[in-house]
């Protein structure tokens, strides 16, 4: 592999050359660079507009966190999570999060037990950050329930009660600006519905199968 210096990534970035990009991307993640540096470059690359340079960027990610399996996973798992959506690159993404498994054995959370661990939080009122629980709850999910293959819920009664929380949460986070702090969200008519979804969402999860 020839090897290119993460500059010449970043020039090739500013002038549109994917295929320098894609190949210094390649290039970086499987060699001995500045570990933060290159995945700050990898979750830039990531949302590029070029699907080649965002597949590469997600393949890039599992290959560093396999070169680095010291390295915290937590908010890389999130990202990686948070494109599952993206299907001209939702092979990579997955082999992504199969490579950082593989890395941190234990360390990438279970689907359905985060899931429910939110919904609860919402039931409850235990929501410490309500902003870090909602933004990636809404896209996970639209993820889930619009996906054929998606094994995190046991039936259809379980489905139709997230799908009713979702659209409560939808109801309120359109009617608060997208930098209301946790107060404003609270304190918003509709938050009682979505409580009352959660909870009822929560009932039909918690139910033993």
């Amino acid at each position: 592999m020839e090897p290119i210096e993460r500059e010449a990534v970043e020039s090739a970035l500013r002038e549109g050359d994917v295929g320098t990009v894609v190949a210094g991307i390649d290039y970086l993640s499987n060699s001995d660079q500045d570990r933060d540096l290159v995945l700050s470059l990898l979750m830039r690359c990531i949302d590029h507009a070029a699907p080649d340079v965002r597949g590469a960027a997600a393949r890039g990610v599992g290959n560093l966190v396999r070169l680095h399996p010291e390295m915290p996973v937590d908010d890389i798992v999130r990202a990686l999570q948070e494109r599952l959506g993206d299907a001209e690159i939702a092979p990579y993404v997955e082999d992504a999060l199969s490579d950082v498994e593989t890395a941190h054995r234990g360390r990438v959370s279970d689907p359905r037990a985060e899931l429910v661990d939110n919904v609860r939080k919402i039931a409850t009122g235990r929501i410490d950050d309500l902003t870090e629980t909602l933004v990636p709850l809404g896209p996970q999910l639209e993820r889930e329930l619009t996906s054929p293959a998606s094994e995190i819920f046991r039936n259809h009664q379980e489905s139709a009660k997230v799908a009713s929380l979702l659209s409560a949460l939808d109801t309120v986070l359109d009617e608060v600006p997208p930098a209301a702090t946790d107060a404003e969200v609270l304190r918003e008519p509709g938050w009682s519905h979505v409580v009352d979804a959660a909870q009822s969402a929560l009932a039909e999860l918690a139910r033993p199968s």
